[in-house]
């Protein structure tokens, strides 16, 4: 593509903007628009989602004085965010995962000792 082709398809780009203005502000806001912050990747936005997950998580546990045990785990958007909680139920010590999903923020939370060893497993 040569200069002259690159000129007429921007200017048929812009055409319609009939303010010279806007026409020259178009392209500067092209260039500058991945400087701006992305919302969902910023710290603060991070950290709000973290809070929300424990919190969540720790109320659907339904467990007394429960707390996180160990780092929050992030998967893809489909799976959510993960974590272990750990807390009592009648007089013993449990442990649960939370798994909270993003997109619907629903929580699903299942005890660590109700799953399927895997060294009983039939080989």
């Amino acid at each position: 593509m040569d200069a002259q082709s690159t000129t007429l398809s921007s200017s048929r780009m812009f055409s319609g903007f009939k303010e010279p203005a806007m026409r020259r502000l178009l392209p500067l806001l092209f260039v500058l628009s991945p400087l701006a912050p992305a919302k969902a990747s910023a710290p603060d936005a991070w950290n709000a989602h973290y809070r929300v997950v424990v919190e969540r998580c720790l109320a659907a546990s339904k467990l007394d004085k429960p707390r996180p045990d160990g780092h929050l785990m992030l998967f893809s958007d489909e799976v959510g965010t993960a974590l272990l909680v750990r807390g009592r139920a009648k007089k013993n010590d449990v442990r649960m995962l939370c798994i909270f999903r993003r997109g619907s923020e629903t929580v699903e939370i299942q005890r660590v000792d109700d799953g399927v060893d895997p060294s009983k497993l039939r080989r």
